[in-house]
């Protein structure tokens, strides 16, 4: 995925909604963020327009679908500056799924919205899809490889 980048073993940052040059006044849901194996959250958007009815809202739930999420108390930042940024932590136990909403009433045009996850968890994180298979040597041999 080209709008996604694992930073380092603890940071996930990924754009989840692209933007919008065209202002209007509806709200807009970003793409899925799985909470999996991560502790916080950081969403990260522009709006055009500053008003206090225009901002940003982070959503949680137990499936991957917007139709059940929910607010998240306190989570609504007002457009009081044209950048927005909302910070999360900890992450809700037992909401595996995020959501960041655009909220305009004012009409606005949207710039992309970012999402960062951090603070991963130390135990590892179940990947059912990964087909890569990694093994660390705690001691390599520099020498050529023989047979025994």
């Amino acid at each position: 995925m080209a709008a996604e980048h694992l930073l380092s073993n603890n940071v996930h940052a990924r754009i989840v909604y692209g933007g919008s040059t065209a202002a209007a006044t509806t709200t807009i849901d970003s793409a899925v963020i799985d909470m999996a194996g991560y502790q916080g959250l950081m969403l990260h958007g522009s709006i055009g327009a500053t008003a206090t009815d225009n901002g940003i809202d982070v959503l949680c739930s137990t499936s991957s679908s917007t139709a059940q999420a929910e607010d998240l108390l306190n989570s609504r930042l007002q457009a009081t500056s044209t950048a927005l940024i909302v910070d999360v932590y900890p992450w809700p136990v037992g909401k595996r799924y995020a959501f960041g909403r655009y909220i305009r009433t004012t009409s606005a045009a949207l710039g992309a919205m970012h999402a960062i996850k951090y603070k991963a968890r130390r135990a590892p994180v179940d990947n059912a899809t990964s087909t890569q298979a990694v093994r660390q040597l705690a001691h390599p041999s520099p020498g050529p490889r023989t047979s025994t």
